[in-house]
């Protein structure tokens, strides 16, 4: 049930809220009146959705969104809704509504978006998009589906969307038309606090002056986002012109009749097909062809980021960078302030810290450098070190006050930036790539720290999925972490998290963690460093078991066999380094521990397994690592270890792996 919103603040609108039965009561009049009393907020909030889904296609990429559209819809069309719905029986409406209602609880798509993706792999940056970012508030989610999981038709692929989009608050079960129209379909909001935020960075969105002064009350009015590939939005759009004739609402009036329905059902049939074998094409392509786009050359050190400088000021950023490498974060920030002081005139406009956007190059170079800079202090710097940056920005006109939402603007403008570059450079020769992997981690990492682990999939993926590292130089140093193998890993760790903090827990994305985390252990392309190298794989093995774990030995029964099978994949890569960590003086990684906590369980070796989970969760509280989730982590597997019953016979799974 919704509850009424405060729409009725409005002038000449002070009828609303109503009963149910005053509306079935009231004039069209009055209705019409409260449509274009609120005509032009409708249009304020089309026009900065539409601004918003422009600069969204460029980053999701115009080869996957076919288009995209915003609408206001019609007074007339809104009229005829409403009246449709006085109609109905009024208990029903009351039920479904509550005692008081506005207009626009009753219509819900007075604005309306539509996205057409090519294909139904890239529907998830959509879910994605809305999901992650601040300015929206999804307040439900509805979808259609043509295909049951009963029928023999039903895929994996349409279990992975359904699972996705139940982890969305409000998600209802998915519903089934006799027309076999398939679509998602998004309720929400702009968070207006957000906009106003956002609306204060100069040049970021240009809007009109009629417009900015309906962003404080933005967020009164929802949002109907309509997502589907090409293929179901052609035949939705056929199936609309059968069921749909003007001046008169059916659904589903074409295929009542049984046997036209017949006819109808084949024709979709064939569709389906179609958007099968397109996937499979899809999926064949990307394996003969991988992305080829050409890449800027963007070293992740800060001697190539600081080619837009005079050789004078190189040589003190060197000095800045030989200092930053040694993990003193205040000195650094004494050494950065002063560079910055002798610059400012020369380099910095006086809107730098609200973070202007601007249109030449070498500026946004050298900017781009300094902000990079900042964005890693506010990282890795102490509290005193992040209080004196906040200090400096908020004495400058910027808006935020707290460390991590600094960080998360100055990230999320170089992104911004980054992607506005690329895409000017696109009718100049061939396609440029300004995608610099280290902002992409960074920015997680400042989405970490808040606990927004969604945020930090969908950049993350974002580099891995579009091959962000081709043509992408490092330094030995900065290697052991802007590579593949790290990333993919980090990308499990993710979901992981994601998968043990979220409620209702959504399997879907321990799946996706197991399905990571095997790639980073399998994945060549890893840190140059022989000895980081091994860590990486002994961290990913590690967490892959404990994934797997909690896969198939939390269920009951629990699954031994899938749990010995999947443990088999990379138990060999801990058991290799057993021997190393046997002395209680060796130093360890808590998480290390934990995975060698798990293969003695698989060994059928408790007593070993309860001596290694022990030994992680005392290293976990001792380094005090964030959020305490490791420790809560070991605690539990600590906990699964004591109660699990082992089965019979024992599986060693240590030397299946060796004869493997």
């Amino acid at each position: 049930m919704r509850k009424a919103s405060r729409t009725g603040s409005g002038r000449g609108s002070k009828p609303f809220p109503m009963t149910i039965d005053q509306l079935c009561d009231v004039s069209p009049k009055v209705l019409e009146k409260w449509y274009l009393d609120h005509k032009a907020e409708f249009n304020a909030i089309a026009n900065l959705l539409d601004r918003d889904l422009k600069q969204f296609a460029k980053e999701g990429g115009a080869h996957r969104l076919a288009f995209y559209s915003v609408r206001v819809k019609e007074k007339d069309s809104f009229l005829d809704k409403i009246l449709a719905m006085r109609r109905k029986n009024r208990s029903i409406l009351k039920k479904r509504y509550g005692d008081f209602v506005t207009p626009d609880i009753l219509v819900r798509d007075l604005i309306g978006a539509r996205l057409v993706f090519y294909f139904a792999d890239d529907l998830d940056f959509a879910f994605t998009y809305f999901g992650s970012y601040p300015q929206f508030n999804v307040e439900e989610v509805e979808f259609y589906e043509a295909i049951t999981d009963a029928s023999p038709l039903y895929r994996e692929s349409h279990r992975d969307i359904a699972e996705r989009l139940k982890k969305f608050p409000n998600c209802k079960k998915p519903s089934t038309k006799d027309s076999a129209y398939e679509s998602y379909h998004f309720q929400i909001r702009f968070q207006g606090e957000y906009v106003q935020v956002r609306h204060q960075v100069p040049g970021a969105h240009k809007s009109a002056p009629e417009e900015s002064q309906y962003y404080k009350t933005i967020e009164k009015f929802p949002i109907e986002v309509q997502i589907r590939t090409i293929l179901q939005h052609t035949w939705a759009q056929s199936e609309h012109r059968l069921n749909y004739s003007p001046g008169k609402r059916s659904d589903d009036v074409a295929v009542g009749d049984p046997l036209f329905r017949e006819e109808f059902l084949c024709h979709k049939s064939i569709l389906w097909a179609a958007e099968h074998h397109q996937r499979v094409i899809l999926q064949q392509f990307k394996t003969l062809h991988p992305s080829e786009g050409e890449i800027r050359d963007l070293s992740a050190d800060i001697g190539d980021r600081s080619r837009f400088f005079t050789s004078d000021d190189r040589m003190r950023i060197d000095r800045i960078n030989e200092i930053l490498h040694k993990n003193t974060p205040s000195q650094v920030l004494i050494q950065f302030l002063d560079f910055l002081k002798d610059v400012r005139e020369r380099y910095l406009s006086d809107r730098f810290y609200v973070l202007e956007c601007l249109d030449d190059a070498a500026k946004w170079g050298r900017q781009r450098l300094i902000l990079l800079l900042f964005g890693y202090l506010l990282l890795r710097g102490d509290n005193q070190t992040k209080k004196r940056i906040v200090g400096l920005f908020a004495r400058n006109g910027h808006l935020v006050r707290e460390p991590s939402g600094v960080c998360i603007n100055l990230y999320e403008h170089i992104r911004f930036l980054d992607t506005r570059f690329r895409w000017q450079t696109k009718g100049s020769g061939p396609n440029t790539f300004f995608s610099d992997p280290l902002v992409f981690y960074r920015a997680a990492g400042s989405y970490f720290a808040v606990r927004n682990y969604r945020r930090c999939i969908h950049l993350l993926e974002e580099v891995l999925k579009n091959n962000y590292f081709q043509g992408f130089k490092c330094t030995e140093r900065t290697s052991s972490f802007l590579n593949k193998k790290h990333f993919q890993r980090k990308l499990g760790e993710y979901y992981w998290r994601a998968y043990v903090t979220d409620k209702p827990k959504d399997h879907a994305d321990l799946r996706s963690a197991s399905k990571w985390l095997l790639k980073a252990v399998s994945s060549k392309e890893g840190p140059q460093s022989v000895e980081d190298f091994r860590w990486e794989n002994l961290k990913a093995a590690a967490l892959a078991l404990t994934t797997f774990m909690f896969r198939y030995l939390t269920q009951e029964p629990p699954n031994w066999e899938e749990f010995g099978r999947n443990t088999t994949r990379v138990g060999r890569i801990l058991g290799d380094e057993r021997s190393r960590f046997v002395n209680e003086k060796t130093d360890a990684d808590s998480l290390v521990l934990q995975g060698l906590a798990i293969l003695g369980l698989a060994n059928g070796d408790r007593v070993s397994a309860i001596k290694f989970a022990k030994r992680g969760l005392t290293c976990a509280s001792q380094k005090q690592e964030k959020h305490g989730f490791a420790s809560y982590v070991c605690q539990e597997v600590l906990r699964l270890i004591q109660v699990v019953n082992l089965p019979r016979p024992q599986r060693n799974i240590q030397s299946r792996a060796a004869l493997l």
